[in-house]
């Protein structure tokens, strides 16, 4: 299926932000987040926009939100730098996956079983990994071997 504006708001109303609050409250966290999304066209339908800025005032990053951020900046997107290296590798040791259906429960599987603490800590590195981006010595190469 493809995500187009309609599902992404969708999502963001009826998953996302519902498990984001559930799971603030169990482990008892700061509930104030940042939220951080790239340029893709589901993302910065206005509706979506709207939806993410009403329940982050002041927290949002990504193109068309209050803080604007180039879409692709992998060193400093958790989900690019941690999250899906640490999916691939769990979903390709159940293979052979013999359909789509079992490929989404294996990864809605996976995703669950990642420890919270993983995700807090890759959370916390974007501070250590925006402050290397700004020294002199990186010019807007990559950082990931400098960490």
């Amino acid at each position: 299926m493809t995500v187009n504006g309609a599902r992404y708001l969708d999502i963001l109303e009826n998953k996302f932000y519902p498990e984001l609050t559930s799971f603030t409250m169990v482990h008892a966290l700061d509930p104030d987040w940042y939220f951080m999304q790239d340029g893709a066209r589901p993302h910065i339908l206005t509706a979506a926009t709207d939806f993410i800025s009403a329940r982050f005032p002041n927290r949002t990053i990504g193109e068309r939100l209050h803080t604007p951020w180039p879409a692709r900046s992998p060193d400093v997107t958790p989900c690019d730098f941690f999250l899906w290296g640490c999916m691939k590798d769990k979903v390709n040791e159940r293979i052979p996956i013999v359909n789509r259906n079992q490929l989404k429960d294996i990864v809605v599987d996976v995703v669950r079983s990642i420890n919270p603490s993983f995700c807090m800590k890759a959370c916390q590195s974007v501070k250590k990994r925006c402050q290397k981006l700004l020294d002199p010595q990186v010019q807007g190469r990559h950082i990931e071997q400098l960490l």
